[in-house]
């Protein structure tokens, strides 16, 4: 279930200018097929940046009739009007950072939605990837101490015969 519906862009975005940018049969009405498809690209960019939090958000995993927290239907609704926008090369890029900004709070954990999902726990492991070293490295690869493998029997300069397989 998306985070947000055709019903909510209109709302959000003047009806007209919507029909405007999402009439590409010409009838004169919003394509729906065409808004339904941009809220789906807006949820999994929305998602992707607090999945790392949150167990229960997938758009995939909501079922009918549950509630989706006010700031999902927000920001979707809102990256879906600058998709909207995107597709006649309209710029909107106020509305776009606002989203944004407010995906990197949700990302950094600043700003909570405890109250309608499931966060992992506070050990999982979130930060900066780890910057590995040869200072870092020192110890492995090493034989383990008492070990009587010689750690360059595993590499030799021939080629290996049929009889080692």
């Amino acid at each position: 279930m998306p985070y947000s519906a055709v019903a909510d862009v209109q709302k959000a975005f003047n009806s007209l200018r919507v029909v405007s940018l999402a009439d590409d049969d010409a009838n004169a009405t919003a394509d729906t097929l065409v808004i339904e498809n941009l809220i789906d690209d807006a949820d999994g960019y929305i998602y992707s940046h607090f999945r790392h939090l949150y167990t229960n958000l997938a758009p995939a995993d909501l079922t009918a009739g549950v509630d989706v927290p006010q700031e999902l239907r927000w920001a979707s609704t809102q990256y879906t009007v600058v998709l909207l926008k995107r597709r006649q090369g309209i710029n909107d890029r106020d509305t776009l950072e606002e989203v944004t900004r407010w995906l990197d709070k949700v990302a950094a954990g600043d700003i909570s939605m405890d109250a309608v999902s499931t966060r992992l726990p506070d050990s999982t492991v979130r930060g900066r990837a780890k910057v590995f070293s040869d200072k870092s490295l020192d110890g492995y690869g090493e034989p383990a101490p008492g070990s009587t493998t010689d750690k360059n029997d595993f590499f030799t300069d021939q080629d290996p015969s049929p009889n080692d397989f």
